[in-house]
């Protein structure tokens, strides 16, 4: 099934504008307001505001015929470029995931264009929002740091989860600096890029050019690069300190290609949205959460397709959880897969709510050839603290791993 992710925009709220379906006090309120989104919702006067607009806006829509391209036009951006992309591509079934900025404007259009959707014509299979932490345009770092991040984030989690092949990509509507973020993002990815501009009803699709980064930077530098990006926003004593080892001329290529400097904070560097949406597409053949005892890097020495088909599955949070076994005597816990896999692992994990935790591996026992090792381990079993572990970085789709 497509998922066709939709940013949002205020063009809807443009529309009634002109309509003089609201007032001009009442659309500079909700496009000017920088209150925290959850706060006005549960304000008693933001409530019966946002009320009294979505009623409005409602009654609007039902009056216009989406099958008239007139009509369509005085809707809204979104509306308009998710009818053209379905009769374009002739979908029969989809999902539509309304992403919106973290602002009123976008939530309030978000919740409204969700609910013309509910009630319309639209043959959609299962419609969701999704509302992007700190990605609105009033404050530059914030956008930049954080906003745009999360948004990289999320695209990726849905082509992990989903496949870029079921991904579409429908730019319309939201913010302008979104766009060539978004479009990256599909031009790495391999996902359809979908554009409508506002004054026309010609469905634009960006044609996918083969963009690759050099990345002989992130294999030459992974462990260090992969520290700065986990931190996110560093200052430069901490920077100095992870690239401690690295040539002084790389060290310049990763802070001028790779980083950016806050020109608010300029002893603070955080990577740029570029480098993000190029790091998580490489980090994509990588284990990265994975530390190794020296028993279980032995292990690895000795059985390395074996060890790395076996890390491959308890780095996944869902397959842990899935074979999670408990063994009486130990902090540690128990990954046991049987059938044809037939291996325990004992491992600890901290936090095991985070999906992204660091999973520290002790002992890995292959049961596929008969061996004493995992008996005698349960008879006398050991605690995690009785070990010491390393960062390993392992590659999916060869051999190699590399201890950080």
């Amino acid at each position: 099934m497509k998922k066709i992710l939709t940013t949002v925009g205020t063009s809807l709220l443009t529309h009634l504008r002109e309509e003089e379906e609201i007032g001009k006090s009442e659309y500079d309120y909700f496009l000017d307001n920088k209150d925290d989104v959850d706060k006005v919702y549960y304000d008693r006067k933001g409530k019966d505001k946002i009320h009294r607009l979505k009623k409005v806006a409602l009654n609007y829509l039902s009056k216009k015929d989406i099958n008239n391209n007139e009509d369509l036009n005085n809707m809204s951006a979104e509306l308009k470029s998710i009818k053209k992309i379905i009769e374009y591509k002739n979908i029969k079934q989809y999902e539509i995931i309304f992403i919106c900025s973290d602002t009123l404007a976008g939530k309030v259009v978000t919740d409204i264009l969700m609910d013309y959707i509910i009630e319309s014509k639209f043959n959609y299979t299962d419609i969701k929002t999704k509302l992007i932490k700190k990605l609105q345009v009033q404050n530059k770092a914030r956008f930049e740091k954080s906003g745009v991040h999360n948004l990289i984030e999320y695209i990726n989690t849905m082509v992990n989860n989903t496949g870029s092949n079921n991904l579409i990509l429908n730019i319309t509507g939201g913010y302008k600096s979104v766009v060539p973020y978004m479009t990256i993002m599909g031009y790495v990815n391999e996902i359809p890029v979908y554009y409508i501009f506002e004054e026309t009803n010609e469905l634009i699709e960006l044609p996918l050019i083969p963009i690759k980064v050099d990345e002989e930077l992130f294999k030459k530098y992974m462990c260090e690069i992969h520290q700065i990006m986990d931190k996110g926003v560093i200052n430069k004593d901490l920077l100095e300190q992870i690239l401690n080892k690295v040539d002084w001329n790389d060290k310049q290529l990763i802070k001028t290609r790779l980083l950016q400097n806050d020109l608010q904070e300029p002893d603070y560097y955080y990577p740029s949205p570029i480098t993000r949406i190029f790091w998580e597409k490489f980090k994509s053949n990588y284990i990265f959460n994975i530390e190794l005892s020296d028993s279980a890097y032995e292990f690895y020495s000795r059985k390395e397709e074996r060890a790395r088909f076996i890390l491959e599955k308890v780095s996944d949070y869902d397959l842990r959880k899935k074979h999670y076994h408990y063994i009486k005597g130990t902090d540690m816990d128990c990954y046991k897969s049987g059938g044809e896999e037939l291996f325990r692992v004992f491992y600890k994990v901290y936090d095991k709510e985070d999906r992204n935790a660091i999973v520290k591996v002790a002992e890995i026992f292959d049961l596929a050839h008969k061996t004493n090792e995992y008996d005698n381990f349960c008879k006398a079993p050991r605690n995690s603290n009785e070990y010491q572990f390393n960062k390993c970085i392992i590659k999916k789709s060869n051999k190699s791993i590399e201890r950080c």
